[in-house]
């Protein structure tokens, strides 16, 4: 009976877990960076990326880069970063889809990742219209340092370097705006819970008896 009982737990709660888990997303921009010394460019003013889509608001070409994986400017070295090439206009950053998100954290490096100190203004845009404005600099040390933001319900977010002080950024970290578990989630959580109580009737109708 016990044993049932803990089959039916591990199922509700291994439910939760992966709704909890699926939550969650990892923008490591790894699979962008190519082999080599160098850095590569990307021109339009519109590039999507993992189900979300980073624009320039400048007209000249090209708009993004990303330096290649055994660049020294590299702050992921192996792997890969992410830049907007622009001062003073925003790469603004948003689901493709155009829903709602949570902006968790995400790493920066100035753009050469040489140590300088660099200022990058942020700026939220929620779902329900307001703008909210965050201004941070770079620590002054070589490689990546965590941005962390834990805003809730982003429509987007915006990114505008101060003259020759762009990021370069990676592991771009985001959550679902509303982690609602979805229809076949409920229903074995329904079902595990609705188990475990019927066991337990059971077993208190067995001991009245």
């Amino acid at each position: 009976m016990n044993r049932t009982i803990g089959a039916l737990c591990a199922a509700a709660l291994s439910a939760c877990a992966w709704t909890a888990e699926a939550a969650v997303q990892v923008l490591d921009f790894d699979d962008l960076a190519k082999a080599g010394t160098g850095r590569d460019y990307i021109a339009g003013p519109s590039f999507e990326y993992g189900g979300f889509t980073f624009s320039s608001a400048y007209s000249e070409s090209p708009h993004f880069l990303i330096w290649q994986q055994d660049a020294v400017e590299n702050a992921d070295r192996d792997g890969g970063t992410f830049a907007h090439r622009w001062d003073s206009f925003p790469m603004t950053i948003s689901r493709a889809d155009g829903g709602l998100f949570d902006l968790i954290s995400f790493d920066f490096a100035d753009i050469f990742n040489s140590g300088a100190r660099a200022t990058n203004q942020l700026a939220f845009t929620y779902g329900d219209g307001r703008t909210e404005y965050l201004s941070a600099t770079s620590d002054g040390l070589v490689g990546l340092e965590t941005l962390n933001l834990n805003r809730s319900g982003l429509k987007s977010v915006s990114l505008a370097a101060n003259s020759r002080e762009w990021w370069q950024i990676d592991n771009f970290t985001v959550g679902s705006a509303a982690a609602v578990p979805e229809p076949v989630t409920w229903a074995m959580m329904i079902m595990g819970f609705g188990g475990i109580g019927a066991t337990l009737r059971r077993r208190r109708t067995m001991a009245l008896a």
